[in-house]
């Protein structure tokens, strides 16, 4: 396993470093008026994650844990096949739509669901194959391809566009898309394909679908702060926002490295509650050390693109988030899949989305900042964490967890808020964050140490 977290996390680091290369010179050579529209066009692709209709997140279930040299191959060109008709059936229907609506942006966004939701399938499988190989590939491939594409155009013709950024987008994924198939179309051509309309289909559809209504609402419920931002607030704001949570999700990045090579293994009942506990004050304490980023950005924002230096008031609310967002991704929302525990998966996100909803609608009313609606997206985190402990006893925080969480909290605000050099800053809040670490968390860091060592 930590071989696996170790290939992931190589090809994540790469990915992050042409994420934050993308992140910043976008918004470099971009107008915010065309940042704010190309950020539409992210938000609107995030949307189509469930036009697959949970196909693919129902064979994720099927395979977890599994080799594919194991499998029987019919069945699995068979379900294959089923993914890429859904998609092409939804492809056309939105074709359809944004001709009547006459929207450019709605048109490259049903333009670019087959292509992208595909790559997402085979992505997913990669995981619950547990082929992490490929998996990197496909990962790094993408967004490599989309920032040599936008420089090279801007190097050319001395400006960039957001119908560019977003053709680059759409040749990426398409290229993966037609490599995918081209392959896939060898390697099967001699294999029989089955009956797609049968009871196995109709069993990996429901399961999936299931599990596709709690991705989907996840779904609603990250992207629920830009929505209300989009709706409620001006552009400007929208661009600031967007370019901020174009940040977090960089770091997220590193949070999925710990997440993807997890599942196979809960999947095969791999961890003890005992275990599963570790795994969360380890996420916890690598959570808190993310919490430097914010003066990565600081330093970043101040030196090449001071014209998004609004967007750290976001930041330096909302990076607190990361040890609940680690604990909450990487654990909790495997448990629940690893233990077939859909339904409450569904009631938890539902839950949580309401608290988001609700809490974005009061800064909403109260007609306050936009950057409050990062402080209710931060509470909205702690509260899923929190419902998700209680469906999973053996997670429940003890007196020591809860002590360092507050330190945490303490430690983020006070240098965030009161060290204006922010290289001081990032010394002083890795230093003293790390001494907490070692103090509460010292016998866990030395557990944690051994286990890498003996693999």
């Amino acid at each position: 396993m930590i071989k696996d977290i170790f290939r992931v996390l190589v090809s994540n680091f790469g990915v992050t470093i042409i994420g934050i290369c993308n992140s910043f010179f976008l918004p470099k050579v971009l107008t915010i008026d065309q940042y704010a529209i190309y950020q539409t066009f992210v938000l609107y692709m995030t949307y189509t994650a469930a036009l697959h209709l949970g196909f693919p997140s129902g064979m994720f279930i099927k395979y977890a844990g599994k080799s594919y040299s194991e499998i029987n191959k019919g069945e699995y060109k068979t379900e294959l096949s089923i993914i890429e008709i859904l998609l092409l059936f939804f492809s056309v229907i939105a074709v359809i739509v944004s001709g009547i609506m006459n929207s450019k942006v709605f048109l490259l966004v049903s333009m670019t669901i087959f292509p992208y939701c595909l790559v997402g399938s085979f992505k997913s499988l990669y995981q619950a194959f547990g082929e992490f190989g490929k998996y990197s590939v496909v990962n790094f491939a993408i967004p490599f391809a989309t920032l040599i594409m936008n420089i090279l155009f801007w190097m050319i013709y001395k400006s960039l566009t957001w119908t560019f950024c977003v053709f680059s987008f759409v040749i990426s994924y398409l290229v993966v898309t037609i490599y995918i198939l081209f392959t896939n179309t060898l390697q099967y051509k001699n294999i029989k394909i089955n009956k797609i309309l049968d009871k196995k289909n109709a069993a990996i559809l429901s399961t999936g679908f299931l599990l596709m209504i709690g991705n989907y609402i996840n779904t609603l419920f990250l992207s629920a702060d830009k929505q209300f931002i989009k709706i409620f607030y001006d552009d400007y704001s929208f661009a600031y926002y967007s370019f901020a949570m174009s940040m977090q999700a960089i770091m997220v990045v590193f949070i999925t490295s710990i997440s993807q090579p997890l599942f196979p293994k809960m999947a095969k009942k791999g961890f003890n509650k005992d275990e599963c506990k570790s795994i969360e004050e380890m996420l916890i304490i690598f959570g808190s050390l993310s919490g430097s980023a914010y003066f990565f950005c600081d330093i970043i924002i101040n030196m090449f693109i001071p014209k998004y230096i609004n967007s750290l008031n976001v930041l330096k609310i909302y990076f607190a988030v990361f040890p609940f967002l680690a604990v909450i991704n990487c654990l909790i929302i495997n448990l629940y899949k690893s233990e077939g525990k859909i339904r409450k998966y569904i009631l938890s996100l539902v839950l949580a989305l309401i608290c988001a909803v609700a809490l974005d609608m009061i800064v909403v009313l109260l007609k306050i900042d936009y950057i409050y609606i990062a402080g209710a997206t931060l509470l909205a985190y702690i509260i899923w964490m929190h419902i998700g402990i209680k469906d999973f006893a053996f997670l429940k925080l003890n007196l020591r967890d809860i002590v360092f969480l507050c330190i945490f909290l303490m430690i983020y605000y006070v240098t965030t808020s009161m060290i204006t050099n922010s290289f001081i800053g990032l010394f002083a809040y890795f230093i003293v964050d790390s001494l907490a670490v070692i103090m509460l968390y010292f016998r866990k860091i030395k557990m944690f140490i051994y286990m890498l060592k003996e693999n």
